[in-house]
């Protein structure tokens, strides 16, 4: 049976328990506590030496890397759900996996790593940083938003782990009180992600 490994706060656990759950396979979810330390001890940084989540485990097989996972799952176990078959589509859902992973993510955690630091250090949060880093948002969300004129998801005519990548992105802004609003169809294409049976149990809860 199919093992994550890892925590619902981070948004790289999100992605790989999103495509899992997306998957249907038969798997279970272990809880790294992040808060009190459990992904440095040295059972957990056996299966990855960075410490950090999530982990899946495949029988005998360990492998560490959202990205990774997103890949391996839709490869191996998606059945064609996750991950298209025609090569050219395959290519755009990796273009927008590595745009996500190295333009889009780190502009749209931001935020949410002001408020959380603050958060764990018993401060209020540097609100002209906060709201800097929330405009900075915009030219993402705008790219996205004329990406999805006119579709449903970002590649083909069915969910894939791209949809996915992002999806939990703004599911971060979100945990501290961003939206989508202002960009129609951006706000469309989340809305019919968030009524996914997948993607609300990758939810922290309440």
């Amino acid at each position: 049976m199919l093992k994550l490994f890892g925590h619902p706060v981070s948004i790289h656990s999100r992605k790989a328990h999103f495509a899992l759950e997306e998957t249907g396979q038969a798997h279970s979810y272990q809880l790294v506590n992040l808060m009190t330390g459990e992904h440095r001890k040295p059972e957990y940084l056996a299966m990855n030496p960075s410490g950090k989540v999530p982990v899946l485990q495949d029988g005998d097989f360990q492998l560490p890397e959202s990205g990774a996972i997103l890949r391996y799952l839709g490869e191996h176990y998606g059945n064609g759900k996750i991950l298209p078959e025609d090569k050219q589509e395959r290519a755009r859902v990796d273009q927008w996996l590595f745009w996500q992973a190295s333009e889009a993510g780190p502009v749209l955690m931001k935020p949410f790593y002001i408020q959380f630091m603050a958060r764990m250090q018993g401060q209020p949060a540097d609100e002209a940083a906060f709201q800097q880093a929330v405009q900075a948002c915009d030219p993402v969300f705008q790219y996205l938003d004329n990406a999805l004129a006119g579709k449903k998801y970002l590649v083909g005519n069915t969910l894939s782990i791209a949809d996915i990548a992002v999806a939990e992105s703004i599911y971060q802004l979100g945990m501290v009180g961003v939206t989508v609003s202002k960009f129609a169809n951006v706000d469309s294409w989340y809305k019919g992600i968030g009524e996914r049976d997948a993607f609300k149990k990758t939810r922290p809860p309440a």
